[in-house]
């Protein structure tokens, strides 16, 4: 399980020239997921299963 709180605390403690290059390849890669009024949409996916063994 990812902490992203965690995640956070890392990014914050980075120079700003590195958090600059994060925010542009996070903003690279989700360009094609962004629509005109700025809200973010990622595809999503779920495998959900059931079964039962007698």
């Amino acid at each position: 399980m990812i902490d992203t709180g965690a995640i956070g605390l890392v990014l914050e403690r980075q120079p700003v020239a590195v958090r600059e290059r994060i925010r542009q390849e996070y903003d690279r890669l989700t360009g094609p997921y962004r629509h005109a009024d700025g809200s973010l949409a990622l595809p999503t996916a779920a495998l959900l299963a059931s079964a039962r063994v007698d």
